[in-house]
């Protein structure tokens, strides 16, 4: 511990600072630099400072390296009264390549890296940051300042992601830009070269490669899948990503790859093993071959749902009946006799009574879809079913007295509802009314 520390080493900023406007030693001056404990003391003695020897000197110490924001700062100020233009550009961009916060860039040091990046303007030293930089604002402002053709395609072949899509999108030179399409290590250069080129035939083998190889990123595939001539490797890429896109992470790629889909038979496929529900459903509502839909219709592994979606565009007459009469599920059976012809209507009595035979918990709004698709049939078929079941079927109706009275009216003619009323509640010697 000091006992005795100059005014320059003070605490308080106005002194120290007052202090240091004193000074004209410049080696005192470095001293300042190195161990003032006020920021202000510091900037203002580097400010000060114009011995090339020192300031080289100081610029070389580990202490002013990249210990600290506030050490980049003295480095900055320092570096810009270099006489050396090559070794001031070079600490510069060291100092803008190695800025970073903790979790999320502050204002202070994106305000501070403009700073340092106004001051660069050599095409080596702005590589140099586009190449190392580790904050995006800063980094993506070095690449916008690039023009030089040869640093702009090393970038694109060395860096990452980020900063070689970057590159590529301000590079024109056509045969660079073959040369990264064919012969790039990374799939996604190899891309981002393709779109540019002008002979987009030289652009086709590489989209296909990309389709066919690039691992693990499924957007970078359909980007490519997109731009193929050849449709039939599409449509196959499309299919894989919509079955095998499980995770709500690729829900939407997975449903843009439905939507592009147009192969009855792949959207089949993906109905049939699509592992996500709602990929499942999209592929469904795509469907209109009929060969395809009846396949997906019989399968009795899918849900209810995607069948009645199946059943209602399906007009295949002896698979409606089939499905009508062996599947369980209302909505679904219901979805099929609603597209009978007039070769099927026969079925409709036998249909309703095995239901009512095996069911004996559904809803009012259950029996009524059964009730209404009865009414086209005839008369004489309905009463047979009534008979059976009018103790099942008649506390439904009565529940629903708004709406089958007229509907009943209308089948039966005018007293038909009084007919109704009466038989349901006396001892009858034969039903009158219609089902």
């Amino acid at each position: 511990m000091k006992l005795f520390r100059p005014l320059w080493d003070s605490k308080n900023e106005k002194r120290a600072v007052k202090a240091v406007e004193k000074i004209k030693d410049e080696a005192k001056l470095a001293r300042v630099v190195e161990e003032a404990r006020c920021l202000q003391a510091r900037e203002t003695a580097a400010e000060k400072l114009t011995d090339q020897n020192l300031i080289i000197l100081l610029l070389q110490k580990n202490k002013i390296t990249y210990n600290s924001y506030i050490d980049k700062k003295i480095r900055f100020t320092l570096a810009k009264k270099l006489d050396d233009t090559n070794k001031a550009q070079q600490i510069l961009s060291e100092i803008a390549a190695n800025l970073s916060d903790s979790y999320s860039v502050s204002q202070s040091t994106l305000d501070f890296g403009n700073a340092v990046l106004d001051c660069i303007t050599e095409q080596s030293a702005l590589f140099y940051v586009a190449g190392h930089g580790r904050i995006s604002q800063i980094y993506k402002k070095a690449i916008e300042r690039l023009t030089d053709t040869n640093l702009l395609y090393e970038l694109a072949k060395e860096r990452g992601y980020d900063k070689g899509h970057l590159a590529i999108q301000k590079l024109n030179d056509q045969k660079l830009l073959e040369d990264l399409a064919i012969n790039d290590k990374e799939m996604s250069v190899r891309f981002w070269a393709a779109q540019k080129l002008t002979n987009q035939s030289l652009a086709q083998p590489v989209y296909a490669d990309v389709v066919q190889n690039a691992k693990d990123d499924k957007r970078l595939k359909m980007e490519a899948a997109k731009l193929l001539e050849d449709q039939s490797l599409s449509q196959q890429l499309y299919e894989s990503i919509a079955i095998n896109s499980d995770y709500n992470y690729y829900k939407d790629i997975a449903l843009e790859a439905v939507s592009l889909l147009n192969e009855q038979k792949l959207l089949g496929n993906v109905v049939n093993s699509a592992k996500n529900y709602a990929v499942c459903e999209a592929a469904a509502k795509k469907l209109i071959d009929q060969n395809v839909l009846k396949e997906i219709a019989l399968k009795t592994t899918l849900s209810d749902y995607i069948r009645e979606i199946v059943v209602e565009k399906l007009t295949n007459q002896p698979v409606l009946a089939e499905i009508a009469k062996s599947n369980n599920n209302i909505t679904v059976k219901t979805a099929a006799i609603k597209n009978f012809d007039n070769t099927n209507l026969q079925l409709i009595p036998e249909i309703v009574e095995n239901f009512l035979s095996i069911h004996h918990n559904y809803s009012n709004e259950e029996v009524n879809n059964f009730i209404q698709l009865a009414y086209k049939v005839s008369q004489q078929e309905q009463k047979q079913v009534l008979y059976k079941y009018e103790g099942k079927i008649l506390p439904h109706i009565d529940s629903h007295s708004d709406s089958h009275d007229d509907n009943y009216a209308d089948y039966c003619g005018d007293g038909a509802h009084t007919d109704y009323r009466s038989s349901y509640h006396t001892d009858r010697p034969e039903i009158t009314i219609c089902f």
